[in-house]
């Protein structure tokens, strides 16, 4: 029973992922240059509390009925880089907004924990791809109805947590498309990048789910089309490419080696951030959205040299941002440095990142030479490419979940027991 009911949540959790709403608590230092900033305000979101439902169950399951959980040799390095990844991101908290970051980041490591010990990529898959088509088509009925109406098509944060905006809100996004400047679609999720990163990850599970089973029921179809449309009117290259690099992997592992495909494409990631300042440095672009990445990056750099091993203080980047230089233009734009690594790195300290790093690597490679499901490893693969050049898979809720649940799936094909999700 206990079983059934933490499973039925961890399936609701999917189902409300993307839903953005959530109870918002301003304090004081929720406030940097008298400006309000999403990151410094704790929320509470609807998935939180799944999470914690889930949390309460599963302890009781495994009070109630111990089950034992098994996994393949060799597993104890990696357990050993998450625990110094927890312990060293514990000491760099000194201040209100650290103790917040912290308490979501212990969060998601259980629901990582949770997903490996609980989740099967091979009996599960069709129930996921099931249950994900559903706020895939949502997600792309409303984000295309924005794109045609240029503005929220509810103006009502309780629509699931849609933000309200038009043309004239201030700080609404705005692209390039064929020559005019258009708003791409947000859907329920505060950012039309956010929303691309669900449409690249939902698409690729739908994708892979087909290749297994040679079927696709008409609704996941069409959320499919949808959904790849939507994709592309968000307008947000990170994501269509990590969409890309899924595809490619899928289709390449017919031919080559998954170890050769596989590696290639873990290392072509560490090379993109060891010289992405050196490329930024030389891309010469009146696109805010290329000399705001610049200009963030830079002032992560000095956060990193002047502060090498403890970092300026978890969840401290926007608020340390204006002594490290800031990013030009007459609005004042203060968010995370968009790439997770170096985000890490400059709140955390390089010691924090070398540990957090020694991690992805151990699961990675753990997973490519003892797993029995290597999806999941494509679904890492295209998270951290987009947190190559976004901060969301590390400091907004959605990419939080997407960042975990994508590690949890790969840690989950080298433990052995019977672990369907699958209700019995």
């Amino acid at each position: 029973m206990l079983k059934r009911l933490h499973t039925f949540l961890f399936f609701s959790l999917i189902f409300f992922l993307p839903v953005n709403l959530g109870k918002h608590f301003i304090f004081n230092w929720s406030y940097t240059s008298n400006i309000l900033v999403d990151y410094l305000i704790p929320t509470f979101y609807v998935t939180d509390l799944i999470i914690i439902g889930i949390f309460i169950l599963f302890d009781l399951d495994i009070i109630k009925n111990r089950p034992r959980y098994r996994f393949t040799s060799g597993v104890l390095p990696l357990f050993a880089f998450l625990f110094l990844y927890i312990v060293s991101v514990s000491f760099s908290v000194f201040s209100y907004p650290s103790l917040y970051k912290l308490v979501k980041i212990y969060e998601f490591i259980f629901l990582f924990l949770y997903v490996s010990l609980n989740f099967s990529i091979e009996r599960d898959l069709k129930k996921l791809a099931g249950v994900i088509s559903f706020p895939l088509f949502f997600e792309s009925f409303l984000g295309f109805a924005q794109w045609v109406k240029k503005a929220s098509l509810f103006s009502n944060y309780l629509f699931f947590g849609e933000i309200p905006y038009t043309y004239r809100t201030l700080g609404v996004s705005y692209e390039g498309f064929f020559g005019r400047a258009v708003i791409p679609p947000y859907g329920t999720l505060p950012h039309p990048n956010v929303l691309g990163g669900f449409l690249a990850i939902s698409l690729s599970i739908l994708l892979y789910s087909f290749f297994k089973s040679k079927r696709l029921s008409l609704f996941q179809v069409l959320a499919f089309l949808y959904g790849l449309l939507v994709l592309f009117l968000t307008l947000s290259t990170s994501s269509i490419l990590a969409f890309f690099l899924g595809v490619s992997l899928l289709v390449l592992l017919r031919r080559f080696k998954k170890e050769f495909l596989f590696k290639g494409a873990f290392f072509l990631i560490i090379f993109l951030n060891l010289f992405l300042p050196v490329v930024m440095n030389e891309i010469k672009s009146e696109r805010a959205s290329i000399y705001r990445r610049d200009d963030l990056l830079k002032a992560s750099v000095k956060m990193i040299k002047g502060n090498p091993l403890t970092g300026v203080g978890l969840n401290m980047f926007t608020i340390n941002l204006e002594k490290y230089g800031g990013v030009r233009g007459i609005i004042k734009f203060i968010q995370p440095v968009h790439n997770v690594f170096y985000l890490v790195a400059s709140e955390s300290g390089i010691v924090t990142l070398v540990f957090f790093s020694g991690f992805l690597y151990l699961i990675f490679m753990k997973v490519l030479s003892k797993g029995h499901e290597v999806f999941p490893l494509i679904l890492i693969l295209e998270v951290f490419f987009i947190g190559t050049f976004d901060h969301y898979p590390f400091t907004i809720q959605q990419g939080f979940i997407l960042t975990w649940l994508t590690l949890g799936m790969g840690l989950s094909t080298i433990v052995l027991h019977e672990k369907s999700l699958a209700p019995t």
